[in-house]
C-alpha cells in the first residue's frame, strides 16, 4: 500500500526524547518491511518547516536553523516520494469540507484527505488518527497499532 506520511509522524522520527519516536521509527520500518511505501506531499513539508525552524519557546518548536530543516527534509525525501497535488485536490477538499461541516484547524486534515483521494493512495499513518477516520475511504495507520500488532 501507498501511505501519506503524516507532519507529526516525520517530527517524531527526529526526536528521540518524544514518547513517540519508538513507535514511529519501528512502525515505519516494519511497514516498509512489509512492502508498503510512503509518500509526502509538499503541504506536509512545509508544516515540517513550519515546526522545526519555531523557536523552541513557541507552541511545539524545535528552534533549528533553516539548514537544520532542511537537512532533515533531505532525509525524509529520500525515505519517501514527493507528490505533486494533483488539480481535482481543490474541488475534493471543498466538496469535503462543505459536505462533512469542517471548520477550523481540521480543514487541513479534509486537505490531507483530498490529496490522498486524488492522488489515489490507500491512506495515512498518523499520530491522530482520528482527525481522519471521517473520511471512509482512507485506511488510517496508527504507529502504536503497527507496533502492538506484532507483525
Amino acid at each position: 500500500m501507498r501511505y501519506l506520511v503524516d507532519t507529526g509522524v516525520w517530527l517524531r522520527a527526529f526526536d528521540k526524547t518524544d514518547r513517540h519516536h519508538g513507535d514511529v521509527t519501528l512502525a515505519l520500518k516494519k511497514l516498509r518491511e512489509q512492502g508498503h511505501s510512503f509518500r509526502i506531499a509538499p503541504q506536509i513539508a512545509a508544516e515540517f518547516w513550519c515546526v522545526c525552524t519555531r523557536p523552541s519557546s513557541s507552541r511545539g518548536g524545535y528552534g533549528l536553523p533553516p539548514s537544520g530543516a532542511a537537512y532533515r527534509l533531505a532525509f525524509i525525501e529520500r525515505q519517501a516520494e514527493m507528490i505533486a497535488e494533483p488539480e481535482s485536490t481543490y474541488a475534493a477538499w471543498k466538496q469535503l469540507v462543505a459536505e462533512l461541516k469542517i471548520s477550523g484547524v481540521k480543514v487541513h486534515d479534509a486537505r490531507l484527505a483530498a490529496i490522498i483521494v486524488c492522488a489515489k493512495l490507500d491512506g495515512i499513518v498518523t499520530l491522530n488518527p482520528g482527525d481522519f477516520r471521517r473520511f471512509s475511504e482512507i485506511a488510517v495507520v496508527e504507529p502504536s497499532m503497527v507496533v502492538a500488532s506484532g507483525n
